[in-house]
């Protein structure tokens, strides 16, 4: 989502999701952690932090250097410089391009939008040119409230301070939406994903000189992801087999749109990167049993056969090539969900945190118990080709079910009160945001309500009332202004499950969570008073009144309102204010009382940064996650010369 709540394409399509390796102790949580995580090495063999295992054909001359580590990355947005001195990066402190300075860890801004409260304009993807001496980036603007192609003049001044021009707009259009940046020819043309307004896609070519598209290939909703050779002359792009989610890899000739396989067969085969001086094509694979970097050679479009270049590279988000080294990125540590009894009246924990983690290579995601507290459910995201899950188990774990689907994103999800399905935020494989009913017999899903570009918060909260006939959830109106004080941008509205018709329950001024109380007669929500600025949290009545605010701050943000069994009370998060929307002050708990009382917080949790937060029908426990996300920049060098030589040893042998 972009600031504003408009829906655009899912920036974490190829996100990371690792296996978990931590521990409690007491009431102390880890962080989840990879069990595979790289190790840098000097002598070019691999270090396992998985026993056994010898490194494979190419092994021997490639080695591993980790170049950063930290929590503000975002690696589906970033490539590396031609040098290998800076990656490009979203400062989300503000939204502004800049770049991370490898050698300090640095970020500096290379545009200079203001703060939040003056403009929700961002940068999205960014790409260096072939001489470093230029970026072009995906830029929302917001007065056409799209997303737009712009180009900047890249410099480093005699401070040592890397520096942007001030941007031309390359491509704008009402009909074709710029995302996906994939490489940049040495003649000036970008190869990008541009998306249209009937929910399909197309690869294209942009001249940043004149902004004039060439389609190259046009798809359904579903993405690819592609590389450009350095000349210009082809395009390679791995796209679903089938309807599984495992990739094969095509050639495209782009002076006559020839095309041909480039790697298929039963294995998941995904681009990474196109070697320069005609080196051929880096790819990821499972086709050894073991997911690892490959390389197709090619000789003017002409494909050899794939030779192996790092056994057991995990999960890697690709950046790009600089020199002889692919640049990526993967995700070492990630918060884990706990659950814990407690006395919200007294504040206090009652016994250890106990881990409520997936057992098969999945991160657990949103959590519901059922209206008799009898069973949770909870999302799960998949490992290297699995997709997206529901897991439903019995409070004592003697019954478990798993539910898989075509889907592309979950967010919150929401028991229906008979306990016979669950409501689920997603977005489907057509790539169209949506609320779906999932049936928990038959594990079919119906779409109650197609959400499009229209709701101020999708992928975030929603409810439903205790007698399943109406859902709440926010949508924009349809002539929201853009911002100003005291003008709102929506409604929570009350959906009829039956007819399909909204009841406007009360004007909103952003996206932002929604509960209702046990005996459906007040709603609780937060808004804002203007553009994220001074979260409340406030109720109304279902059926129509005026808001009252029970609690407020002037900055950070408030989660999900939980209400306790007797409706007298609500339990929330509250996030604290902070230099950066990535790295957040912290999160702590606190309870107010509906009729009146002061807010009090529950200081037992503090150390613990509660995230996600639910709470038992029976008002006795909680789930939440805690602990740190953790990314790592690594660099894979050597690739020309372990290539050659694995060539070299596979002639040998024939």
């Amino acid at each position: 989502m972009s600031p504003t709540g408009e829906y655009r394409p899912d920036t974490w399509i190829f996100a990371t999701c690792l296996l978990w390796g931590a521990t409690v102790t007491g009431c102390r949580a880890e962080s989840g952690r990879s069990a595979m995580a790289q190790v840098p090495d000097a002598t070019g063999a691999m270090a396992r932090a998985a026993a056994g295992g010898e490194a494979g054909a190419g092994a021997a001359s490639t080695g591993m250097r980790r170049l950063w580590t930290g929590r503000d990355f975002n690696f589906y947005a970033s490539s590396p410089s031609p040098d290998g001195r800076y990656v490009t990066e979203i400062d989300w402190t503000t939204g502004d391009l800049a770049v991370r300075d490898l050698a300090t860890g640095e970020i500096h801004r290379l545009t200079d939008k203001g703060s939040w409260e003056e403009s929700d304009e961002l940068a999205e993807i960014s790409i260096f040119s072939p001489d470093g001496r230029q970026v072009a980036y995906v830029w929302y603007n917001q007065e056409i409230r799209d997303y737009e192609l712009r180009v900047l003049d890249f410099a480093v001044g005699a401070d040592g301070i890397p520096r942007g021009s001030d941007p031309r707009v390359v491509f704008s259009s009402a009909e074709l939406h710029p995302y996906w940046l994939f490489g940049w020819s040495e003649e000036g043309e970008v190869l990008a994903t541009v998306y249209r307004p009937d929910e399909t896609n197309a690869l294209a070519l942009i001249s940043v000189e004149d902004g004039s598209v060439e389609i190259v290939k046009s798809f359904d909703w579903r993405e690819p992801r592609a590389v450009l050779s350095p000349d210009g002359r082809f395009a390679a792009y791995d796209f679903p087999a089938d309807e599984s989610a495992a990739r094969d890899i095509h050639l495209i000739m782009l002076d006559d749109g020839g095309e041909m396989d480039l790697v298929d067969g039963p294995s998941n085969d995904r681009v990474l990167a196109w070697l320069a001086d005609d080196g051929g094509v880096l790819f990821h694979s499972d086709r050894s049993g073991t997911p690892s970097v490959w390389r197709v050679p090619l000789s003017d479009g002409r494909p050899g056969a794939p030779v192996l270049v790092r056994e057991d590279v995990r999960r890697p988000r690709p950046l790009g090539v600089a020199g002889d080294a692919l640049y990526f990125g993967v995700l070492v540590e990630w918060p884990r969900r706990y659950s814990v009894d407690v006395d919200l009246e007294g504040g206090r924990m009652l016994g250890a945190l106990t881990p409520e983690d997936d057992p098969y290579d999945r991160a657990v995601g949103d959590w519901g118990w059922s209206h008799d507290g009898r069973y949770a459910i909870h999302t799960v995201t998949g490992s290297e080709r699995a997709g997206l899950w529901l897991v439903l188990r019995s409070e004592d774990g003697g019954f478990r079910r798993d539910f898989g689907f075509d889907l592309r994103k979950m967010g919150s999800l929401r028991w229906a009160p008979d306990g016979e399905a669950v409501y689920v935020a997603a977005v489907d494989a057509q790539a169209r945001a949506g609320l779906q009913r999932i049936d928990l017999q038959s594990g079919d899903f119906e779409t109650m309500r197609r959400l499009g570009r229209a709701p101020l918060g999708m992928g975030g909260d929603f409810d439903i009332g205790p007698d399943g006939n109406e859902v709440f959830l926010r949508v924009r109106s349809p002539d929201a202004p853009e911002r100003g004080p005291g003008m709102y941008r929506g409604w929570i509205v009350a959906q009829d499950v039956e007819s399909g018709e909204d009841r406007e329950v009360v004007a909103v001024d952003w996206r932002g969570p929604q509960a209702v109380s046990p005996d459906g007669s007040m709603l609780a929500y937060v808004d804002y008073d203007h553009f994220r600025v001074a979260p409340r949290l406030l109720v109304v009545p279902v059926d129509g009144g005026s808001p009252r605010e029970l609690f407020s701050m002037d900055a950070g943000d408030i989660g999900t309102p939980h209400w306790t069994p007797d409706g007298r009370t609500l339990l929330f998060r509250v996030g604290l204010p902070s230099d950066s929307q990535v790295l957040p002050g912290g999160h702590r708990l606190w309870t107010v009382g509906v009729d009146g009382g002061e807010p009090r917080r529950l200081e037992a949790f503090d150390d613990l940064n509660p995230i996600g937060v639910r709470l038992h029908p029976g008002g006795d426990r909680i789930s939440f996650r805690t602990g740190t996300r953790l990314g790592e920049l690594w660099a894979l060098d050597g690739i020309s010369e372990a290539t050659s030589a694995a060539s070299d040893r596979a002639e040998h042998d024939r």
